[in-house]
């Protein structure tokens, strides 16, 4: 491994240059060692969508120039340096902030590639870093993130950060975009066109209704990474789920009457979010919220049951025995893309409320800057995926746009419809699913000292249980908090005798750890002595949690499930974190 580390000074010298970051937040997140640290991600197309959105490089193919450090006319000829600026004018104890840039490996993603540190004072200045000393890793493969370390938890700063490339480059100067008016009508119709149907309302208008008359309401959400809250600083408070629950709380009544329950889990889709509702929504029955949000449009596309997940999940949240509002939210990436054609079908059938975000700031993204633009990409998103704090903010708006318009109609019509419709349409579109069988009453199975009847493990070489893990940062939490802690893993050098599980069901779901590490291998699984796949970690690259369904049947059937290292894997450990079943 490459690692340089060098006090380069200020330079006030005007280079050309695009910007990857521009006026950023970013927010210090502990990690396992002590160290306080935000990652920016540019690996798996993140640096090109950075410097379409944030640089203006209109062509795609001088993006994919500037990050590719294969070709001989790209990334190590083009790209002369970095120019970092960071500052923290509320935090006065913040005076300098070691950066570090980092490629990851060919054949060790992480343990390979050049690393180049250097400090850089949290004064507001362009720290220049230029690569003319650099000895690049023969083992480079991809650009993978730019890390900054601070020094507590939750701490803030802002950070610009661009590439300075060739002369000879054509590219934009980096204008600031006007500021968003969020009182503007012009803002105010762009939130207007989120609202895709209020639904048959009568379970919104009802829980309205009792928040009004006094009672204590739960609002959940569910979701991916930016339900988690990625891109919002600080990521608890200024997530666009809790600011829509503030929103909420303020037109329904006494905040103090209201529960916040946020559960996003980056990287995942519904399928995971249908093994997770049982137990980080409602605590396996302890808790029952009163407002559901699910946020799956943008986490589906590997989603192998095409909606049926997605539409378990909801027939999960509508059939509780409190009749909650479900409502379905559908945000957006910066390709202007998400899965709304194929889950407003389903949320029609249920007769449930339903907000788009991409039906808000889509339309108006490519217009001219005080000529119908009200928000650019620049100012929506964090990055490809994410939004940034003003990204958040428009989400909230859409999701409060709802209840304001909910709110109206009752103010004219008050809330007589209520009662007669708790049931809504979900006990007619029960009978007859949208997207083929179901996956109702799924169950979670995770490691632990006693099995439910009728499911016998036998654990193998799984013997560990694994620490690292995905975090995610849940409720009001700045503190992230492991997935699946009660796992079965198969340690480094173990032996090679498979993990087993047998059970009744009519099918079965398998969650494994995703990993970039090395020491990390595949694993074989099999179903009643048939090989169904091979599990391989490295496929996402990075720490997270991945479903597999394994097995599906009309009826149930006895099932016996295998996992053992595959071929040439056998020296490497593999992390099962648990499986879903349903009976």
């Amino acid at each position: 491994m490459s690692e340089f580390s060098v006090n380069a000074p200020k330079d006030a010298v005007d280079r050309k240059g695009v910007y990857i970051l521009m006026d950023t937040l970013i927010e210090a997140t502990k990690r396992q060692d002590g160290t306080c640290s935000q990652e920016i991600y540019l690996d798996s197309g993140r640096l090109q969508g950075k410097l379409a959105i944030i640089g203006g490089i209109s062509d795609p193919a001088l993006c994919d120039r500037l990050i590719d450090l294969q070709r001989p006319d790209g990334f190590y000829k083009l790209v002369k340096g970095l120019g970092v600026s960071i500052s923290a004018p509320d935090d006065p104890d913040l005076k300098t902030v070691p950066v570090i840039w980092k490629h990851y490996g060919k054949h060790d993603r992480y343990g390979r590639g050049t690393t180049i540190r250097f400090d850089v004072p949290a004064d507001g200045g362009e720290f220049i870093y230029m690569f003319d000393q650099v000895q690049w890793d023969e083992e480079d493969d991809v650009i993978g993130n730019i890390t900054f370390i601070l020094q507590r938890p939750g701490q803030l700063a802002e950070v610009n950060v661009r590439l300075f490339v060739d002369d000879a480059l054509e590219v934009p100067s980096g204008e600031r975009d006007s500021k968003v008016e969020r009182e503007s009508e012009a803002y105010k119709s762009m939130i207007r066109r989120s609202l895709v149907s209020t639904g048959t309302d009568g379970r919104l208008r009802r829980a309205i209704e009792r928040a009004k008359a006094g009672e204590h309401l739960t609002v959940a959400y569910i979701g991916g990474s930016i339900t988690q809250g990625a891109g919002a600083k600080p990521i608890n408070t200024n997530c666009y789920a809790y600011q829509s629950f503030l929103g909420i709380t303020e037109r329904l009544g006494d905040p103090s009457r209201f529960s916040y329950v946020k559960a996003g889990a980056g990287g995942t889709s519904s399928e995971f979010g249908l093994m997770r509702y049982t137990k980080e929504i409602c605590l396996f029955g302890e808790r029952k919220p009163d407002i559901v949000f699910i946020e799956f449009a943008v986490n589906d596309y590997d989603d192998e049951t095409r909606g049926r997940c997605f539409e378990s999940l909801l027939r999960t949240a509508l059939s509780a025995d409190n009749h909650p509002a479900v409502i379905l939210l559908f945000s957006v990436f910066a390709n202007n893309e998400n899965l709304q054609d194929r889950l407003i079908p389903i949320g029609t059938a249920y007769g449930v409320p339903m907000v788009s975000v991409k039906n808000a700031v889509v339309p108006q993204f490519d217009k001219p800057q005080n000529d119908g633009r009200v928000i650019s990409k620049r100012q929506y998103f964090y990055d490809t995926f994410h939004p940034t704090n003003m990204g958040h903010i428009v989400m909230s708006d859409c999701l409060l746009n709802l209840f304001d318009v909910v709110l109206a109609d009752a103010s004219l019509n008050g809330f007589s419809r209520s009662d007669a419709s708790l049931a809504d349409d979900y006990t007619k579109a029960a009978a007859y699913p949208c997207c083929g069988p179901t996956f109702d009453g799924i169950k979670l199975l995770e490691r632990a000292d006693v099995y439910p009847d009728g499911i016998c493990v036998n654990e193998g070489s799984f013997t560990e249980k694994d620490p690292d893990l995905q975090y995610v940062e849940r409720d009001l939490n700045v503190i992230p908090t492991p997935e699946f802690a009660d796992n079965w893993k198969r340690p480094v050098g173990a032996g090679s005798e498979p993990f087993e599980l047998k059970l009744s069901a009519r099918a079965v779901f398998l969650v494994f750890k995703d990993s970039g590490s090395a020491s990390t291998g595949k694993a074989v699984v099999t179903v009643n002595g048939t090989e169904v796949f091979t599990a391989d970690p490295h496929i996402n690259g990075w720490t997270h949690c991945n479903v597999k369904l394994l097995a599906e049947s009309k009826e149930r059937t006895e099932y016996v499930i295998t996992v053992a290292p595959a071929p040439g894997d056998e020296a490497k450990d593999f992390t099962i974190l648990g499986f879903g079943y349903t009976e």
